[in-house]
């Protein structure tokens, strides 16, 4: 995040508002650690497809993902995964 300019700061100071911070989310990308072998899983389960979107829940809370309308859910497999049969 780039943090404003002096002169943007300064409308802050007049107007008796607090600047702008940075708050850092307590995730750092580095080679030593990256990013990738930091993300969770959201364990999503409990599928179903809406119109041409799958609707789920995960431990974040329900999510959508759109998928092509010649698509329809089957089932889920073996690792909870939802599987998807190709239409015509």
């Amino acid at each position: 995040m780039q943090l404003p300019d002096e002169k943007e700061l300064s409308f802050y100071d007049r107007h008796g508002v607090a600047r702008p911070s940075h708050l850092p989310h307590g995730v750092t990308d580095t080679y030593e650690n990256p990013l990738s072998e930091q993300l969770k899983s959201g364990n999503p389960r409990n599928f179903q497809l809406r119109g041409n979107e799958l609707y789920f829940e995960t431990d974040f809370g329900p999510m959508t993902q759109r998928i092509p309308p010649n698509y329809i859910l089957t089932g889920v497999d073996k690792k909870g995964l939802p599987t998807f049969k190709k239409l015509l």
